[in-house]
Parts: structure tokens; sequence; C-alpha cells
């Protein structure tokens, strides 16, 4: 890949961002369901506080998704896809959380793919300098 992949990055924030307010919407209407707020106890702030790490490492590894370093282009991806796993296991796989885990999926590849494409073309082009 071409070390200047702004339309790739681009493509990944965009599914990215798509993925964290489908999860933010997603949290909110899946709270709702659950009515966690009617009983204020330990268990509603746990879930809480787990549910905004979630949305922030989501965004978190999507920001870092479109940095100009290498290295953190790939941990970027690695983390938006974990971060889906994990949503995936708490939340399960349902209608309404279909998109958010496909925008953050989506994300994580093309944040791989950008990443190591450019990692391997950057390995080459120093290797052909030491030539």
């Amino acid at each position: 890949m071409d070390p200047n992949t702004s339309n790739w990055k681009g493509t990944a924030l965009a599914f990215g961002l798509i993925g964290c307010i489908t999860l933010i919407g997603y949290i909110i209407d899946y709270t709702s369901k659950i009515n966690v707020f009617l009983i204020w106890d330990f268990k509603a702030y746990s879930y809480i506080a787990i549910c905004f790490s979630l949305v922030a490492l989501a965004l978190l590894g999507t920001f870092l998704l479109n940095h100009h370093n290498i290295d953190t282009n790939v941990f970027g991806g690695l983390l938006v896809l974990v971060i889906a796993g994990i949503s995936q296991m708490i939340f399960g796989v349902e209608p309404s959380v279909i998109l958010c885990l496909a925008g953050l999926y989506l994300a994580g590849a093309i944040g791989l793919a950008i990443g190591f494409g450019n990692k391997r073309a950057m390995d080459a082009a120093e290797a052909d300098e030491e030539l």
C-alpha cells in the first residue's frame, strides 16, 4: 500500500465513528429496556462505567486509526477490534446492534490493513536504502 492512504484512513475513521455513535444509541436503548436507572446501587454504577469506557476506548481507537505513525494505526485497529468483540460478548448480536458491530469491525480491519501494508512498504523501502 502507498504510505499516503488518507482516503482509506478517512473511510476507517467514518466507519469507526458510525460504530461509536450507534454504540451510544444502543447503550441508551439497552439501558432503558432493562431499567438500570430505577435502582442506583453499585451494579448500576459499574454498568454505566463499563458502557462509558467501551465508548471512550472505541473513540480512542477510532482516532488512533487516523494517526501518521504506522504502529499507532495498528494499535488503533487492534483496539477497535477488541472493543467490538467485547461489545458483541456483552450485548450479543441483535438487529439493533449489528450496525455498531459492523462499523467497528470494518474500521478495525481497514486500520489493520493500512497499518500492516504501510509497515511492509516502509520495511521494503528501508531494505532498499541499505543497498
